[in-house]
């Protein structure tokens, strides 16, 4: 029987997310944290399954019990939404970033 823990690590790899990605969405310092939550090697907080949640698109009633449907997000949605959400000089250091890199 799949656990949270489970239905985490599977919602990161069909978000293709690193765990590097996930930890710095959900406020981690460094991915390891999220390599002993897929392990199940660690209880995690209510705040952080609601962080979860959030990063997936889904409930956190989903991620506790496998019951509820989920609505992923793709990671670049996720990317994108957090864009928008985000402060303008946040936004400002982004798009200097891609100049950088020379995206458009």
């Amino acid at each position: 029987m799949a656990t949270m823990y489970d239905r985490i690590k599977a919602l990161r790899i069909e978000s293709g997310m690193s765990q590097e990605d996930l930890a710095k969405l959900v406020g981690y310092k460094s991915r390891s944290m999220i390599c002993r939550i897929e392990a199940g090697e660690v209880n995690i907080s209510e705040r952080k399954v609601k962080a979860f949640a959030n990063v997936f698109g889904t409930t956190v009633e989903y991620l506790l019990n496998g019951e509820m449907p989920k609505n992923t997000k793709t990671f670049d949605e996720i990317l994108c939404m957090s864009y928008h959400e985000a402060p303008e000089a946040i936004q400002l250091a982004v798009r200097k970033l891609l100049e950088l890199e020379g995206v458009e």
